[in-house]
């Protein structure tokens, strides 16, 4: 159902996916699809796995404003490879309302969110570790802004005012930086992202990416968001089971965003 007002503003319901802040190229925990094969300074060597997306509700459209307003919802997983079973380690289930705002170069979103993390059965029965209850419910701002075609910044605050262990009830600062359209022919990227938290002592988390978009654009448009990568990253390990060790690893990865 559509609705149009004398100022052409457009009302959609039920639009599909589309957001008004632009998907991170290398948060884990997004909207689309994650694969990433790594190596552990622990000498694992992991697989991660994430799936997530917008479900928009509500969308309004004039001239260069966008709004968006709807639910997200996701998983992260990783799994080890070379295990005898491919054993799954963690999967951590997410969601919460969404809105957001885009306006010119500007876009804007409130994200309030719970998640839950749970861990596999087969570490559990290798006795390498026992189940621990872990929840973080939460709200976060972030503000971004494209300041040419291909340079974006990005950066907001995440408060967990309730969560289980008591020591996630904390809050944080991310911020990134996006570099697209360089060689080869327009595709390549680079992406980095910042993230410290109060119940780390402020010791930042710290991912890093050099990619390739697979498609090439037509009118300025990707093809497709297909894209391959390198990623370093050092800092905690994203998996709530896990929330309280640190990891640096080297990986490849696979991802298409929506």
């Amino acid at each position: 159902m559509t609705v149009s007002g004398a100022d052409t503003a457009e009302t959609v319901w039920f639009g599909g996916t589309q957001r008004a802040l632009p998907v991170s190229l290398v948060g884990f925990k997004e909207d689309g699809i994650r694969s990433t094969w790594s190596l552990t300074d622990e000498e694992a060597w992991v697989w991660d796995f994430d799936l997530g997306t917008d479900v928009s509700i509500w969308q309004r459209r004039g001239g260069s404003t966008f709004q968006s307003a709807g639910a997200r919802f996701g998983i992260a997983s990783r799994f080890e490879f070379g295990s005898e079973s491919f054993d799954l380690w963690a999967a951590d289930f997410r969601g919460g309302g969404v809105w957001g705002l885009c306006h010119g170069a500007m876009a804007y979103e409130v994200l309030v969110f719970h998640e839950s993390s749970h861990l596999g059965d087969e570490v559990i029965e290798r006795g390498d570790r026992t189940r621990q209850d872990v929840g973080v419910n939460g709200i976060r701002l972030t503000v971004s802004r494209k300041w040419s075609e291909p340079l974006r910044t990005y950066a907001g605050v995440t408060g967990t005012p309730w969560a289980d262990p008591d020591e996630l009830q904390s809050f944080g600062f991310h911020a990134g930086v996006e570099l697209t359209s360089l060689p080869p022919g327009d595709r390549g990227y680079l992406a980095a992202e910042l993230e410290v938290w109060e119940w780390r002592d402020w010791n930042p988390d710290v991912t890093m990416q050099i990619g390739l978009f697979l498609s090439p654009r037509r009118d300025g448009t990707w093809l497709s968001t297909a894209r391959a990568y390198f990623e370093f990253r050092t800092g905690h390990v994203e998996l709530g089971q896990f929330f309280n060790e640190t990891e640096t690893r080297f990986g490849l990865g696979l991802a298409l965003d929506w």
